[in-house]
């Protein structure tokens, strides 16, 4: 799994931000829909190989895959917040179950 140019994946189209006034609850949870349950069904180990920035949605997605490979440049950042949106796909719960809960609370 991989992103296109220098960085991994920032989640959300970044020319196109999400509106913030708009709660991430209001918008279907549809699981066929989602990338990170899909990823789940996956009967193979799933290896991100992620470079530059690692942003909300796509840290989301890195944490859905089995193995992370990174260079130098990865930057991990959750701007879920920013953008008044909830980290549905997952992040709460494997960040912490990855690097430990007070590593993640950093």
């Amino acid at each position: 799994f991989t992103g296109e140019g220098t960085s991994f994946c920032a989640g959300a189209d970044l020319a196109n931000p999400p509106d913030p006034l708009k709660q991430s609850s209001d918008l279907p949870q549809d699981l066929f829909n989602n990338p990170v349950y899909q990823m789940s069904r996956l009967q193979i180990p799933i290896i991100a190989a992620l470079r530059g920035y690692v942003v909300t949605g796509g840290f989301e997605l890195a944490l859905a895959c089995d193995i992370l490979v990174g260079d130098s440049t990865v930057v991990f950042r959750d701007t879920h917040c920013k953008f008044s949106l909830a980290p549905c796909w997952g992040l709460s719960q494997r960040l912490p179950r990855r690097i430990g809960l007070g590593r993640a609370r950093i």
